[in-house]
């Protein structure tokens, strides 16, 4: 319990510092997929964990009446994050591969199992409101698998294939981004371009350690069961580190695309006052000479003219 509240806060902390970002992020950029990868996993993962918050919240009583509505719910917004996740995954190796359609093909099958185990197992699961004992006014929410085998016999064979699947799906986004990013991101060079190597590289990097991490605890809670209730309690936390992963790594990337148009501004502001330091005011050329060698005053012979036209024109008159 202690350990799920700590976990909901650290994310929605995570969002609160993140919000202005967020805005520039949306008022800047054109609609995409990406923006769509980018709201879909912020707020599908926050009204997620909204939820999961109110259910341990909520008095006995309230939780039981809306126990299936939201057990329902939270299986629902995992399903979704697994397809977004899904998504951003096929979105780098498309980016970094060459636009290899084979390779995102292999990254999209092996992301989405999660989402088949997920619907399968939600399919054939049971949920009711059951007395805490016989003849007993106190109830509880019962949840449950209506299949033939134990579900403590599926749960960890199902649960191991898909980790398995998922980290070996992000294996192959980590090595094509290992291979297109590590020469560019070691050189000296301080361009935008290799800036944006070393962050995705980097990124890519704590995103694969992190996806091992989760389906490992994963995968030893679905062994334990409930063997060890506060090791199962701990890997429950795990998975909300995905989402601030995908939400910083948009924001990263949008914050280096500022930077490179902060300095291409600059440098045309010097490139034009280096411009304007060579410009120079040329002298207006000397006045004529008469013939007697006298310089001419333009204003007074313009003068004179006008005198000798308007003495013509009153003569004709």
């Amino acid at each position: 319990m202690q350990l799920l509240t700590l976990s909901i806060a650290l994310l929605s902390f995570d969002y609160l510092i993140t919000f202005d970002r967020e805005v520039r992020y949306l008022s800047e950029h054109k609609r995409s997929w990406v923006m769509v990868v980018f709201l879909l996993n912020r707020y599908i993962s926050l009204f997620q964990s909204l939820v999961i918050l109110l259910s341990t919240l909520l008095p006995v009583t309230t939780f039981v009446k809306t126990c299936i509505y939201m057990t329902c719910t939270i299986d629902a917004c995992q399903i979704l994050l697994y397809v977004v996740w899904a998504v951003f995954s096929a979105l780098q190796v498309y980016a970094f591969s060459g636009n290899n359609a084979i390779a995102v093909v292999v990254v999209v099958v092996l992301s989405l199992v999660p989402v088949a185990t997920y619907t399968a197992l939600s399919a054939y699961t049971w949920i009711e409101v059951d007395p805490l004992w016989p003849s007993s006014n106190i109830n509880y929410c019962n949840e449950g698998y209506s299949i033939t085998p134990q579900p403590s016999d599926v749960c960890p064979s199902v649960g191991l294939l898909k980790n398995v699947l998922l980290l070996l799906s992000e294996a192959i986004v980590i090595v094509v981004t290992f291979v297109r990013t590590w020469n560019l991101a070691h050189s000296r060079d301080k361009s935008s371009m290799v800036e944006l190597a070393r962050l995705v590289l980097k990124e890519g990097i704590i995103y694969f350690l992190t996806i091992l991490l989760i389906n490992s605890t994963q995968s030893i809670s679905d062994l334990l069961l409930d063997l060890n209730v506060n090791f199962v309690a701990a890997s429950a936390m795990f998975p909300l580190m995905v989402p601030m992963l995908v939400s910083r790594f948009y924001l990263d990337l949008d914050d280096i695309r500022r930077a490179e148009d902060a300095r291409k501004a600059e440098a045309k502001f010097r490139a034009n006052l280096e411009r304007a330091k060579l410009w120079r005011i040329k002298p207006l050329p000397p006045l004529p000479k008469s013939e007697c060698g006298e310089n001419i005053s333009y204003m007074k012979e313009v003068f004179q003219y006008n005198r000798r036209l308007w003495g013509k024109n009153t003569i004709l008159i």
